[in-house]
């Protein structure tokens, strides 16, 4: 028996907050080093783990949209049109949709590690009163772009592994 849409987001949801809280130090070192910030100077002002709740929360959104309207989408074709450039279309509105929806979290989460923001909801309102709602999303542009790449990538990987 195939796992139920609710079970995949449930597992892919966890999956990718795991993932996001192992290999958060390597995003901060590397983060550190794209700001030109020494390790140390980071660590005295913030703290290793900080920001990492928001951006583990992001993986929620992000999948559950990216899932269901992937699965959504797909239903709405017949079979006899679901060719590759359909999919692989499917895939990447599915994909920046949940980018869409995660980016505030990301945004939050990157605010709290790098500008001392207190909390997920101080640090949301701030960003809102400061720059509107649309402050939220500021440099979603940027996911979009990671977000079509590696769909592209991915899709074409499995299409040269399948052995269809």
């Amino acid at each position: 028996k195939l796992p139920s849409i609710v079970d995949t987001v449930i597992v892919s949801a966890f999956a990718g907050a795991f993932s996001i809280a192992v290999t958060y130090p390597l995003h901060i070192i590397h983060a550190c080093y794209v700001k030109n910030i020494s390790f140390q100077t980071f660590m005295a002002r913030n703290g290793f783990f900080r920001g990492v709740r928001p951006l583990a929360l992001s993986q929620i959104p992000a999948v559950t949209v990216e899932l269901i309207g992937y699965n959504i989408m797909r239903d709405m074709f017949p079979d006899s049109e679901k060719n590759f450039a359909t999919l692989l279309t499917m895939s990447i509105i599915a994909k920046m949709t949940g980018e869409s929806f995660a980016h505030p979290l990301k945004l939050v989460s990157k605010k709290i590690a790098f500008s001392g923001g207190s909390g997920m909801r101080s640090t949301a309102a701030t960003i809102i009163q400061k720059n509107g709602p649309m402050g939220l999303f500021k440099g979603v542009q940027y996911r979009y772009m990671k977000a079509f790449i590696s769909v592209i990538a991915a899709k074409l990987a499995a299409a040269k592994l399948s052995p269809d």
